[in-house]
């Protein structure tokens, strides 16, 4: 092309195209299900969660008293309220405008409503146990505890709250009242030195008079610390807002998909009644309605046009030439517009011409640029604030970090420019505020003589020295001058290449596997030393044995062993093989048969885990040694035969048991009776074996992580050897000794052997030359120190023992330990963090003090306190100093710390200390910004450090693909906020980013804000031709507050969507963060099938509402062997009597629940089979990087405390058999079902199903099911509950038309009471809202049912596609554990059939039964899939069933794991896009077949009258039908409400009574009651039934 034609347009032109004026909008909002909670308290729980709130707390209390007692009128709107909450806490806030806009951001957001909600919940609960009314009690209440929370009284006039009240109602207990359990976010008023003091709670709204009063009587109690008061919050419901007023949230997506239009979905039918306003939930959503003045007008264009990511990086960034030079905000409003509205942007005339105005050579440009940078950063997205990586995740979670991140990086921009007023320029602190910590090799460091203790038994898996890889590597021979000079440059080299200034030096995420790689310095030299301690019969331990392999493969210099310790039968047989095989033929046959371990353990263990067994070793150990002439052919003939062998693995169980590896712990792990083959084939030595820990070392280092933290230690470590290297006085040593290297590293200085931490120790002195004073603490043993650290992290050292110089002697060490029960205290984790900042500074090193945290429950540990009776006493906190006690509340602060540790040496000059005191207040805000900012090891999936980044872009990205051009000159470091996002305009989360950058641009000011933007496409696809696109996405975040002027209330934030196709189908779905479970709530509209030109004349928008109802509790369950106990039931309740119960899935031990909002929880096993073979252990829940274990009360359960919008995710369950119940299975009672039944189910751990290559014959789980020994002798089943249950699904309106139908059809029909269960997450609102009186009126019963996608099953994205899923993956969690069989009707059927005929049909054994397909229709021969190809193979003569209606015995289902089978099948298929094309019944069907990997599920031939349908079946048999249904036909294509009428004689007289029953009910509901008044019905009949 010959002169660059470029379009001269303003963006605004550019990107918006004249949208005529009929054309309508759709706007989307959401709200939680709780009624709206008081700014006022959302205030008070922020402050009080802030490191300052023991000052800001009452300081704002007592600001918002001021303001009440001048205007002591009741807040009029939601406006007024939040401009007097602002007034109070503005000044706490330093006035300062980032805080201040965070703050502001986060009130709105509601982010802190579920805790407050929380509060609510509690107050009524408490007012509950009292008997009291709720309506009747004034806003503020207290109740005075005694110091264990047995005993309570209720105050509620001010008068009482310190003399006595004996007419005041009381109630006790034998155990805790657990309305009042702790917790995790208290607001705290008052605190007490002693545990012993009583408590007051106070349940108050903080914006009412009679609160200030309350408060004002409390200040001197307060000043007395006579009480432990805390503040919890209440609003009575005559003084709630109305329901209108629930809280609007943001963070979460919305999707508009252009919809398929191949059959007609779309309903004819409108009733002249509307239920809901226009504007959906509430008037004011109206009121910010606005066109945006980016939305591009849908031209339409064949689908079958493409389109490449360069072509959109064109689009985008075209603006940058130097004709017209764009900044960033025009930049980003136009990458916005492309993520968010892509098939009309892609469609524009102005994006399909944009190769008129961008030449051959820019393209290029722009093409070589993106691939160099993303050669070196990788393909995903990035977003740094402050340097530190921020995961998206994160967001679509909900913005609790998001403002947790904010917060923190706002306070210390607040504070620190005050604290250096005087020291440091401004622009100085908030460079501080990016930097990164640095990693450093700085872990205590344990002396293992390894080579001399297991010299037979420690085997090497490499050899520096002698293998050829390593032969062209440079050597470091220490009495060699030069190679010691060249190892220090190379070092010193990759250290400068890995970062580009000290104090980016490093990050706390880890860079990726080849970067890391590349940051080894690679010599010939043993100075790196892995050795591996590992328990081979762990088949979790057995999986890090692929770590020495990846290491060897990679070419490291690192030198690795392994120690395999025979602990149990399997265990030494995997030991025994391969010291064989490393005799036999040496290191590679060994590692070889560990390898063919690892393959078949991944392939069997692909979905569910897998337990090693001497079957599975024997069968590794004979493919690998008959190839090697081996004359045994099994592992155990090594074991009997091979006495030298023998040797080796008593010296590795010595060893381990010398070391402490078992911990002591001589508690049996039973093998479960659902392994019946296995036991079987174990002898005793495996019944009784115990658990060992794991240990991974290198340099003497205890590596805490072996698979993410070997190769960043490693990189440390040689760091650290080449400092020791620079120093003269050691090289010079070391070149006169003329020695070798290991003996080196035996001498290091810094490799002490700490057997004892006593009084005294001089750092030249070995471990078994100190002794310990007899008036300190117990010794402690290098076996204990051992324990300590491999155990859980029972013990975590927060800072090594700063040595110096060999020749400089050293008085004494000072020791600190700060030991408590509860180590998730507020107390304690206060003075836990002060100590780790004094640990990590200056003063340590000079009054020589070294630091640990104990945990108190270990019995080593309680030896070393002194607390070997009891533990009774730490239950106060206590920091242990050189052996003397002292309460942890003297540790207040870090000056209080400095003083008291100073007192300990002398001759420390304690003014000199003070100067240190700035220096940890920084250091401390700068961690905390790290903590808040940066992901967790879970959630991190960016390996690429900040610096990386910027300077891969800066050197590499084209001009114009950067914004702004000046980012390298301290842009990013010069402000206190920083945020820079690398965004692959094609990405489907783009749009995420892109609403984020935004909102941060628009809530900060730009002296606080420095924001980069980098458009960057991925390389692998940059020039791959796409389809065009038929989603239009938004991410709501709303960061500034809008008032409505006339009424105060908030504008709820929503997403809207202007210039949409007007004559397309589309379809609207949320996309909410992983705990949300969200429905439609309020529209009139069918959002499944929106078409915007239908809309009533005069209408020009499209409002529809969408609700939070629930939130998720999920996790893993595990017995004591750590394999999940299949089936068992779980039962969680609060003590309001709402309760829900789930099954524990084999799937990884998965469970879930729901729970309709915040509120206190208590989880057990269900009452029945599950109680009597299980005890509940305790749960450890796990967030970010903190874990809190729960241990079960002797009741048998634990409670669960919802608090946050993240629900109650990441809950590790723990169970345990009772004694006497190995033999019981827990899946069927004893009685029930042949003995070959009994086998044919095994537990979790089991391998799954029939797989290839002889390993098939091993573990044969489910191929022969017996017939079940089941029913009432005639061969029928007959459930207790006689009712019949129907299952069904529909979406839309035209299929809840349909619903309505054959509702109508089976309750004429049927000869007993029926109850319908419907999917609730795609039904309509004004359909929820007749439902239950619609079903009402024809005698019937209705039950919603749902359940949230888990996480680890590979997701469906289209809708069709999740709706067939729903229909087979979670037949087993789906329903009340009580419902017993339902039978799934197609939403479109008609019954002429009675279907209690199908409850008590007997199944022959099988857990459900399908119609098969008729085949008497000859004209559609060729449309019978199943009679060629894949399906005849797999079928092998059998008959291919419909999904249109089948039975389902749930009992049964759930006792064969049909569940777990089916969902094994779904992962491993569905890795194929193109499998499981009809997904609902291609499953069952192949899951029957022979060919089915994962196991077989039965299924029985219901009888060929209960489906019918015309598509398939011929007229003759029509007449015989119990059930018509209205398939689609493949050759006409005919639409369903025309093939109704004509098909089904009675159909339009069910539709029309129908329509007019919904009609009638219309007009009733649109008279009063609130929009749940249908659902609550539900909601209470399923509550009764519980």
């Amino acid at each position: 092309m010959g002169a660059t034609r470029r379009l001269l347009l303003p963006l605004a032109l550019l990107l918006t195209l004249l949208i005529g004026a009929g054309a309508r909008s759709l706007h989307v909002a959401l709200h939680a299900a709780w009624r709206r909670t008081a700014v006022s308290a959302e205030a008070l729980a922020w402050l009080s969660a802030q490191r300052s709130s023991s000052s800001s707390t009452p300081l704002f209390l007592s600001r918002l008293c001021a303001q009440i007692d001048a205007d002591p009128s009741p807040s009029t709107s939601v406006q007024s309220e939040h401009d007097r909450v602002i007034a109070a806490v503005s000044p706490l806030l330093a006035n300062q405008s980032l805080i201040t806009h965070t703050f502001n951001w986060l009130l709105h957001s509601a982010q802190l409503s579920p805790l407050v909600a929380l509060h609510f919940s509690t107050a009524q609960l408490v007012l509950s146990r009292f008997n009291a009314s709720v309506s009747d009690t004034p806003p503020v209440f207290a109740l005075r505890a005694d110091a264990q929370l047995r005993s309570a009284q209720l105050i509620t006039s001010v008068d009482h709250i310190h003399a006595s009240c004996p007419s005041c109602p009381s109630i006790s207990a034998d155990t805790s009242l657990s309305f009042l359990r702790p917790l995790t976010r208290e607001v705290i008023l008052s605190t007490s030195s002693s545990r012993s003091s009583p408590f007051i709670f106070i349940f108050a709204d903080v914006s009412t008079a009679q609160f200030c009063r309350w408060y004002t009587a409390l200040t001197a109690p307060i000043q007395a610390r006579s009480h432990r008061i805390v503040l919890r919050f209440w609003r009575p419901p005559q003084q709630q807002p109305t329901r209108s007023f629930n809280p609007s949230l943001q963070s979460f997506g919305v999707h508009v998909t252009l919809k398929s239009t191949e059959y007609k979905v779309v309903d004819d039918r409108v009733f002249d009644t509307k239920l809901f306003p226009e504007c959906g939930y509430t008037d004011a959503a109206c009121a910010s309605t606005h066109p945006s003045n980016r939305s591009v007008a849908w031209l339409h264009r064949p689908d079958n046009v493409t389109f490449t990511p360069l072509q959109a990086l064109q689009f985008i960034t075209r603006h940058n030439a130097p004709q017209q030079p764009q900044n960033l905000t025009d930049v980003l409003t136009s990458l916005s517009s492309f993520v968010e509205d892509m098939p009309s942007v892609t469609r524009s005339q102005p994006f399909l011409s944009t190769d008129d105005y961008v030449n051959t050579t820019l393209e290029k440009q722009l093409a070589r640029s993106v691939y160099r940078v993303r050669e070196s950063i990788g393909e995903r997205q990035y977003l740094f604030i402050n340097s530190r990586p921020f995961h998206l995740s994160s967001l679509t979670r909900a913005t609790e970090k998001l403002f947790r991140c904010l917060s923190s990086v706002s306070i210390a921009s607040a504070h620190l420019p005050q604290l250096f007023a005087d020291h440091v320029a401004s622009d100085r602190v908030y460079a501080s505020l990016h930097a990164t910590p640095v990693r450093k090799s700085a872990s205590l460091r344990v002396h293992l003589p390894l080579q001399h203790l297991v010299h037979r038994s420690l085997v090497p898996l490499n050899d520096l020295f002698s293998d050829s890889r390593y032969k062209k590597w440079d050597p470091l021979q220490l009495n060699s001058s030069e190679d010691i000079e060249n190892f220090v440059a190379a070092v010193d080299k990759q250290r400068k290449k890995a970062s580009s200034s000290d104090d980016e030096s490093s990050s706390a995420t880890t860079p990726s596997a080849s970067q890391q790689y590349s940051n080894i310095v690679k010599v010939r030299a043993h100075h790196l030393s892995l050795q591996l301690i590992v328990d081979p019969g762990d088949v979790q331990q057995f999986a890090y044995l692929s770590i020495p392999q990846s290491v060897i493969q990679a070419n490291l210099p690192i030198q690795v062993s392994v120690l395999l310790v025979p602990n149990g039968k399997t265990s030494s047989l995997i030991a025994a093989a391969f010291h064989y095989l490393l005799k036999l033929k040496g290191r590679k046959t060994a590692v070889r048969f560990l390898t063919m371990i690892l393959e078949i353990l991944e392939y069997l263990g692909a979905f569910s885990p897998v337990p090693l067994s001497p079957q599975l070793v024997d069968m590794a150990f004979s493919r690998v040694a008959a190839k090697e002439g081996s004359p045994y052919s099994s592992a155990a003939q090594v074991l009997e035969r091979e006495a030298d062998i023998n040797v080796k693995l008593e010296e590795a169980l010595r060893f381990a048991q010398d070391m402490n590896l078992f911990g002591g712990d001589s508690t049996s792990q039973e093998v479960s009776n659902e392994e019946d083959d296995q036991v079987n084939s174990l002898n005793d030595e495996d019944k009784r074996k115990r658990k060992m820990s794991m240990l991974c070392v290198l340099n003497g280092v205890v590596v805490k992580d072996a698979v993410s933290d070997v190769i960043p230690l490693a990189i440390a470590e040689q760091e650290r050897i080449a400092n020791l290297l620079k120093n003269h006085q050691v090289m010079d040593a070391l070149l006169k000794a003329n020695t070798t290297f290991d003996r080196w590293v035996a001498a290091d200085p810094d490799l002490i052997v700490v057997q004892r931490l006593g009084k005294k120790m001089k750092t030249r002195e070995r471990a078994s030359t100190v002794t310990t004073s007899e008036d300190v603490l117990p010794p402690m043993t290098a076996a204990a120190l051992f324990d300590l650290r491999t155990h859980l992290e029972e013990i975590r050292y927060i800072a090594p023992l700063s040595l110096t110089e060999p020749d400089t002697p050293v008085e004494h060490t000072t020791t600190v330990w700060l030991a408590g029960i509860d180590q998730v205290s507020d107390e304690f984790k206060t003075v836990e963090k002060i100590l780790r900042e004094v640990a990590q500074s200056d003063v340590a090193e000079k009054i020589r003090t070294r630091f640990a945290v104990l945990d108190p429950t270990s019995v080593i540990n309680q030896e070393v306190l002194g607390c070997t009776t009891s533990i009774s006493c730490l239950d106060e906190a206590v920091v242990v100093v050189n052996g003397k006690r002292l309460p942890a509340s003297l540790f207040a602060s870090v000056d209080d710390v400095v003083v008291e540790l100073s007192s300990y040496f002398d001759g420390v000059d304690r003014s000199d200390l003070r100067n240190d005191d700035m220096r940890l207040v920084h250091r401390l805000h700068v961690n905390e910004i790290s903590s808040a900012c940066e992901v967790s090891e879970g959630e991190t999936e960016s390996e690429v450090t900040f610096s990386t980044v910027r300077d891969v872009v800066l050197e590499h990205a084209h001009s114009s693909m950067l914004y702004p051009e000046a980012l390298g000159d301290g842009l990013l470091v010069s402000k206190p906020l920083s945020v820079l996002a690398v965004v692959d305009p094609t990405s489907p989360d783009a749009y995420v980013l892109t609403s984020l950058l935004e909102q941060l641009e628009k809530a900060f000011d730009s002296d606080k804000l420095a924001l980069g933007l980098v458009v960057l496409p991925k390389s692998r696809t940059l020039r791959k031709k796409l389809e065009l696109p038929k989603t239009y996405r938004r991410f709501v975040l709303q960061s500034v507050a809008a008032f409505q002027e006339e009424s105060g209330n908030r504008l709820p934030p929503r997403a809207s969507f202007f210039g949409l196709p007007q004559d397309r189908v589309l379809t609207v779905s949320v996309e909410a963060p992983r705990a949300w479970f969200v429905s439609s709530y309020a529209t009139n509209y069918d959002m499944d099938n929106v078409v915007l030109e239908t809309l009533p004349e005069g209408s020009t928008e499209l409002h529809s509402e969408y609700e939070l109802s629930n939130l998720i509790v999920e996790g893993s369950c595990i017995d004591e062997d750590e394999s999940p106990p299949q089936g068992l039931k779980l039962y969680l309740e609060n003590e309001n009597g709402v309760s829900v119960d789930t099954i524990v899935m084999a799937n990884l031990g998965y469970f879930q629940l729901k729970v309709p909002g915040p509120g206190l929880w208590n989880l057990r096993l269900a009452d029945g089979r599950s109680s009597e073979l299980y005890s509940l252990v305790g749960m450890e829940m796990y967030k970010e990087l903190t874990k809190t274990v729960y241990r079960a009360d002797e009741a048998g359960q634990v409670g669960i405390v919802i608090e946050s919008f993240d629900g109650g995710g990441g809950i590790l369950l723990r169970v345990a058999r009772k004694g006497g119940t190995e033999g019981k299975s827990l899946l069927k009672s004893e009685n029930e079902g042949s003995e070959k039944d009994k086998m044919s189910t095994r537990s979790a751990g089991g391998m799954l199903g029939k797989v290839k290559s002889g390993i098939a014959n091993i573990y044969d789980r489910w191929m022969q099911q017996s017939v079940a020994d089941m029913g009432n002798g005639d061969g029928s089943v007959r459930a207790k509950d006689n009712r019949i249950h129907v299952f069904s699904v529909a979406s839309g309106h035209l299929y809840e038309r349909f619903l309505k139908i054959m509702m109508t059809s089976a309750t004429k029909h049927a000869s007993r009471a029926v109850k319908f269960w419907l999917l609730e997450n795609y039904l309509s609102p004004s359909f929820k809202k007749v439902l239950p009186l619609f079903a009402k009126e024809h005698g019937a019963e209705v039950g919603m049912v749902t359940y949230k996608w888990p996480g680890w099953l590979r997701a469906q994205t289209e809708k069709q596609r999740i709706i067939w899923a729903y229909k087979i993956l979670f037949l087993d969690v789906l329903f009340p554990l009580d419902v017993e069989r339902i039978i799934f009707v197609d939403s479109d059927q008609v019954l002429r059939g009675d279907l209690a005929e199908l409850m008590d049909i007997d199944l022959r054994g099988a857990p459900y039964g399908y119609v098969p397909f008729c085949d008497s229709r000859k004209e559609v021969e060729g449309y019978r899939f199943w009679k060629s190809g894949f399906w005849k193979d797999t079928l092998r003569g059998a008959k291919y069933r419909i999904s249109a209606l089948y039975v389902v015995d749930l009992k049964r289902f759930r006792e064969s794991a049909a569940g777990d089978t089916l969902r094994f099948i779904y992962q491993s298929l569905s890795a194929d896009p193109n499998s499981l094309s009809n997904l609902d019944q291609d499953l069952p069907n192949y899951a029957s077949s022979a060919a089915s990997m994962g196991g077989r599920v039965r299924m029985f031939d219901l009888p060929q009258e209960w489906l019918w349908c015309e598509s398939w079946c011929d007229d003759e048999s029509k007449q015989e039908a119990k059930a018509i249904d209205l398939c689609n036909n493949p050759m006409t294509k005919e639409p369903k409400l025309q093939s109704a009428k004509r098909i089904i004689s009675e159909w339009v007289g069910y539709d029309e009574a129908a329509s007019a029953l919904t009609e009638k009910l219309y007009g009733e509901l649109s008279g009063g009651g609130g929009a749940r008044d249908g659902e609550e019905s539900i909601r209470r009949e399923e509550k009764e039934e519980l």
